[in-house]
């Protein structure tokens, strides 16, 4: 058994463990699973890998219900929550912000808790900055000082994130607006931009049904809980519409872009049609005498080139006085 001094000393990063939360904000932690690993505290928090060989076992040694083993190591979960075998069963999805992830790509987190027990899981390699959030607070001894309070304070930190990712979307938008004629890949960051708060959006979706329906469940909550997570339900609101209000932009500054392309392809049409319409007739001029065929006017004329030089120049100064007086420049 680690006490906190111990565990602050030791590496921060492992977060899988076991831990007695002591009821006041502060908690001891144990790599050590074993039911015995921390003497009589007030709430036992168990974070595992939920596709470990070994958390069946040490879910079990907690005499913990096997629906509720089967529950936290489902493979595949959407975000909900409701009432389960006496206690909350919950799954969210957070923003992966694990090295060389794409934030889309969204780490699920199943959670079950009782008035004492709290019991969290998530896949391999796939940690969320929201649980060690929670662990320093707690060997700060500033944590959560029950189940309600730590879920209410779960659910914050991964809307904050969501927050932060938001924020982050819709600075590039607003950079890609203010350099939009100069960034030459601009098309490829905004369709990336798209894409990515396209998928956030779908992903999380869920999520707000998932906290709508906590916000109405009433064991271990107090009213507190119930209002701070009624807050988080409005904050994954307003950043689900800022996401759609990103995507919006993207889709705007996308066509904007096509446009611009558009008007420059036409403007440069329109100089070549300009220009086609003044020597065309010219060039018909040159390919009747340009041809080797016996009888052609001028042939025996020596200033034959002059004149026609000169009939040219006069056709096309006329028409383009025709097309300056059309305002077709």
């Amino acid at each position: 058994m680690l006490n906190n001094t111990q565990v602050t000393n030791a590496s921060v990063e492992v977060t899988t463990g076991f831990y007695g939360l002591d009821g006041k904000g502060g908690a001891q932690f144990s790599e050590d699973y074993s039911p015995n690993a921390i003497n009589t505290p007030a709430i036992r928090w168990l974070h595992l890998q939920s596709d470990s060989d070994d958390t069946r076992d040490i879910l079990a040694s907690h005499n913990i219900d096997d629906a509720v083993i089967d529950a936290v190591c489902i493979e595949d979960t959407r975000p909900k929550a409701h009432a389960f075998k006496g206690g909350i069963l919950v799954y969210l999805r957070a923003i992966n912000k694990n090295e060389d992830a794409e934030p889309e790509d969204m780490v699920s987190l199943r959670i079950w808790l009782t008035a004492d027990t709290i019991i969290t899981t998530r896949r391999t390699g796939r940690g969320l900055i929201s649980i060690k959030q929670i662990k320093h607070a707690l060997l700060a001894n500033e944590g959560p000082a029950s189940t309600g309070e730590f879920l209410s304070q779960l659910v914050a930190n991964i809307t904050d994130i969501i927050s932060s990712t938001t924020d982050d979307a819709e600075a590039q938008i607003d950079t890609l607006e203010l350099n939009l004629d100069s960034d030459a890949h601009a098309r490829s960051h905004l369709s990336s931009v798209r894409k990515r708060c396209a998928a956030l959006r779908r992903y999380l979706l869920p999520q707000r049904e998932a906290l709508e329906s906590l916000s109405r469940i009433q064991s271990v909550f107090t009213p507190e809980d119930h209002g701070l997570i009624k807050d988080q339900y409005d904050r994954l609101i307003r950043y689900l519409e800022d996401l759609e209000l990103v995507k919006e932009r993207a889709q705007l500054l996308q066509d904007e872009i096509r446009n611009q392309i558009s008007d420059t392809q036409g403007q440069r049409l329109y100089v070549l049609s300009l220009v086609t319409l003044v020597f065309l007739p010219l060039s018909f001029l040159t390919g009747v005498f340009g041809m080797n065929v016996a009888g052609l006017p001028g042939t025996e004329t020596p200033n034959a080139f002059i004149y026609l030089s000169s009939v040219m120049g006069v056709i096309a100064l006329l028409i383009t006085a025709v097309m300056v007086w059309k305002k077709w420049f």
